[in-house]
């Protein structure tokens, strides 16, 4: 019986087991036993300190690992820059859309509670810290500034009696799921959360999260977006120290003296005779790079090649940057910055994943900057406030960052062109892309500067459209369009914008 039921078990296994991942075997590794029975993210990396632990190991690689410390910084400056993610208000009021978009520039340069930070250096930290850290968090303040908060500092409470409605140091409501309070920790005269530490209850609609988003349903916590990759960062990080260990080592021994003689004693010499040493040392001559051993009689030297790092090491290293690429979204030349091997090509490719990859970056970030300015914009727009009176739309803002990465703007600049004749594309798309923003700002400037080059060309004498004349090959003669400008039987509304926009696209 205890063999055909055996038997039977092992019929019935084969039978439901559709999928290979659900069958076991001890050729693989299955997961260990905390990680089979189906449980929440927080129950899985919260409460026993995983979470803490990836991201302690990632902040020592983004202290020691260039690789990690370059990828903060890179995602950095692709998505802020050096200008930062800027307002750009879609208000119908223009008016009231510049002025507030001037005060929000000047409210970026004291918006830190601490005095430390401008609004665009919390972007870049926002960005920076999510694959690391997970992201930063940001309390709102009565005052209207804001005060940074670091993901770790967001833990359990030490009172043990509050702990129980607390999920990692989040507090959710068990009727409808919704985040309602934080438990945020102060750190003790060491930097540390030993428990002697200040903490503070926040309800969760002070506090604003440019936190990493959740992949479960269930998720409440962030996860650094490198927390996949660790254990092969960990691998590559290693092998890279054994092997320039190794490399160092072999490269002090250069060369190792080998005793002759067979059946007697080594370097034997006449009865009588010895060598002579001078303090007891070989003697030696100096060089400029080192020194020459003198042997004994029947001596050999051996000079040593260094035989690592072998010419596998790099190709090895390479596939696992690259299988690191992968996990994050990004090119490999982007993680390692290696262009060594992108033709034209390869470099268009490359640069049109790295613009589609930062896209969703983008969307994050500035779906946390249009909560940042719906709160604080909302209180001068109140009576008493710097904003008021306001239009009904000033919420309505596009985020503006840097311009994408092209690597033809010509052709680029062609494309646009022709999708906007064929219907395909739009201008507006385009000025996006370019970080220009709103078609209307950017026409408005344009037509601006046409007005301006003429208030110059008439007080110095020259032919209208001669400041901003631009030569393209195969379009209208530079010289004809100047002699247009000079005829006396030019139409009266040549003049106005229209007129001149119209000389330019015959």
């Amino acid at each position: 019986m205890k063999i055909g039921r055996l038997h039977v078990n092992r019929i019935g296994r084969e039978l439901v087991a559709g999928w290979d991942a659900g069958e076991r075997s001890r050729y693989r590794r299955d997961l260990g036993f905390d990680r089979q029975a189906p449980r929440d993210e927080e129950s899985l990396v919260g409460m026993d300190g995983t979470r803490e632990m990836i991201r302690q190991k990632l902040s020592d690689a983004r202290r020691n690992n260039p690789i990690v410390s370059g990828v903060g910084t890179r995602l950095a400056r692709f998505l802020v820059g050096g200008t930062g993610v800027n307002p750009q208000s879609h208000s119908r009021d223009r008016d009231w859309g510049e002025r507030a978009e001037a005060w929000w520039a000047r409210y970026g340069q004291d918006c830190d509670s601490r005095g430390r930070l401008t609004m665009r250096e919390i972007q870049a930290l926002a960005v920076s810290s999510r694959p690391i850290q997970g992201g930063i968090y940001l309390e709102r303040l009565a005052s209207g500034l804001v005060r940074p908060i670091e993901c770790e500092r967001i833990r359990q409470p030490v009172d043990a009696k509050l702990q129980r409605e607390f999920v990692d140091g989040v507090k959710v409501d068990p009727d409808t799921g919704r985040v309602i309070r934080y438990c945020i920790h102060a750190r003790d005269e060491f930097g540390q959360f030993g428990g002697r530490q200040a903490v503070a209850y926040r309800d969760a609609a002070h506090i604003m999260s440019f936190a990493a988003p959740v992949w479960r349903l269930d998720q409440v916590r962030e996860l650094p977006d490198l927390a996949p990759i660790v254990p092969a960062l960990q691998d590559i990080g290693d092998m890279l120290s054994y092997t320039l260990n190794t490399s160092k080592t072999q490269s002090k021994l250069v060369a190792f003296l080998q005793k002759s003689g067979l059946g007697g004693a080594s370097n034997s010499l006449p009865r009588g005779q010895k060598i002579e040493m001078p303090n007891g040392k070989r003697q030696t001559w100096e060089m400029a790079w080192g020194e020459v051993l003198e042997g004994y009689p029947g001596d050999d030297l051996k000079l040593l090649s260094a035989a690592s790092p072998s010419t596998q090491h790099m190709p090895f290293v390479d596939f696992w940057l690259k299988i690191c690429a992968q996990a994050i979204d990004f090119p490999y030349e982007f993680l390692s910055l290696d262009f060594s091997k992108a033709d034209w090509s390869r470099m268009r490719g490359i640069l049109l994943m790295i613009n589609h990859a930062l896209r969703p970056w983008q969307a994050w970030l500035a779906a946390h900057m249009q909560d940042w300015w719906t709160w604080r914009v909302g209180i001068e727009t109140m009576p008493g406030g710097a904003l008021f009176p306001a239009p009904d739309d000033w919420a309505d803002v596009e985020w503006q960052g840097p311009e994408e990465v092209w690597l033809d703007r010509q052709e680029t600049a062609q494309a646009d062109a022709l999708e906007w004749q064929m219907g395909l594309g739009t201008m507006s798309r385009a000025c996006k892309r370019r970080g220009r923003g709103d078609l209307r700002d950017a026409l408005t400037e344009k037509a601006e500067e046409i007005l301006l080059s003429h208030e110059i060309e008439d007080e110095k004498g020259l032919p209208r459209g001669t400041l901003l004349l631009v030569e393209v090959p195969g379009q209208h003669p530079a010289q004809d369009l100047i002699d247009e400008n000079k005829g006396e039987d030019a139409d009266e509304g040549d003049d106005t914008i229209e007129g001149d926009m119209n000389s330019w696209v015959r």
